[in-house]
């Protein structure tokens, strides 16, 4: 692979998060669709292991139900290239409004991605919660 095939390779990744983030703070659920693979897994600050899309887009989806607004800041993308594989690690700064306020979750996103005819898409997604605020 020469250097610009990997540069483009690596921003092509990173704006795979970037949508995801922006999907969620639109509540643009075909949007969201277009990050994952139809077997993607996930999990969730914790949570149970998320087996496919659609049980990632039910958690999400519910999660964020109860938020009129939120802000997902998706920053310092780390990428590992491996030909048609990939890990991303990405900070995370996600606001939610709640009634009285904010509620702030501060965390890192491990990804794992692929190459597929459509562009890269998540075929692992971790989002693990560091600190709340």
């Amino acid at each position: 692979m020469g250097a610009l095939e990997e540069l483009l390779d690596r921003i092509a990744i990173a704006d795979v998060l970037v949508r995801y983030g922006s999907s969620l703070d639109d509540k643009d659920w075909d949007r969201l669709e277009s990050c994952f693979t139809p077997d993607a897994v996930g999990i969730l600050a914790g949570g149970p292991r998320l087996e496919g899309y659609q049980a990632i887009l039910t958690a999400v989806r519910d999660a964020l139900a109860y938020y009129p607004a939120t802000q997902h800041m998706i920053a310092n993308h780390e990428v590992e290239l491996d030909g048609d594989r990939a890990r991303l690690r990405s900070n995370l700064i996600a606001t939610h409004v709640i009634p009285d306020g904010t509620f702030t979750v501060f965390g890192v996103y491990r990804e794992e991605l692929v190459r597929t005819p459509e562009g890269w898409r998540i075929v692992h997604h971790q989002l693990d919660a560091q600190w709340l605020g």
